[in-house]
């Protein structure tokens, strides 16, 4: 251990391995250094992540993959810890975007009543008890921190066959069977 006078502040200190500056002072170094070159680092960082893009997009779903569990749950703490800012977001973005939300489920109803009816069917025998919303999607075993979606994997003429599946695996099941009927 080098605890000598720092040339920096002349305090006596632990030293910065290789360098005669305490820990602090290398931190605020190292601040402004990164507030004088801020552009040239991030166009350093920008060139290394268009040269190995495939290898870090695989890189992070496959520790997004690996720690999914324990994302939802840090986010869902956050969402519970900060309630009152999440439904700030929420009240901000719906009074942005009203006429643009209200469109969208109007035309949305209207193409899919099929796909309506059997949604509300759903919702009706969960409220009178005929359903039952498992805790675990039935696909990868994963227990989601919120509701579970009903995917109809007969097809919405079967309203009530359903299986119980957390949001990536249906879009998974989604894309599958749009992929079957194109």
């Amino acid at each position: 251990m080098r605890i000598r006078n720092c040339s920096e502040c002349a305090r006596r200190k632990l030293l910065v391995r290789h360098r005669s500056i305490c820990k602090d002072c290398k931190r605020e170094e190292d601040r402004v250094y990164r507030e004088l070159n801020t552009r040239t680092i991030a166009e350093t960082h920008r060139k290394y992540y268009l040269r190995n893009k495939k290898r870090l997009n695989a890189q992070n779903k496959a520790r997004y993959r690996k720690n999914k569990d324990r994302h939802m749950k840090s986010c869902a703490a956050w969402r519970r810890r900060n309630r009152e800012k999440v439904r700030g977001y929420a009240r901000n973005y719906n009074q942005k975007n009203m006429a643009t939300i209200v469109a969208w489920t109007h035309r949305n109803r209207a193409k899919r009543p099929l796909m309506n009816a059997a949604q509300h069917k759903v919702l009706r025998a969960i409220e009178s008890g005929e359903l039952v919303r498992p805790k675990r999607c039935q696909k990868c075993k994963t227990r989601y921190h919120r509701a579970l979606h009903a995917h109809h994997y007969r097809g919405y003429e079967f309203p009530l066959a359903v299986h119980w599946l957390c949001p990536s695996c249906h879009r998974y099941a989604e894309n599958r069977r749009k992929k079957r009927a194109a």
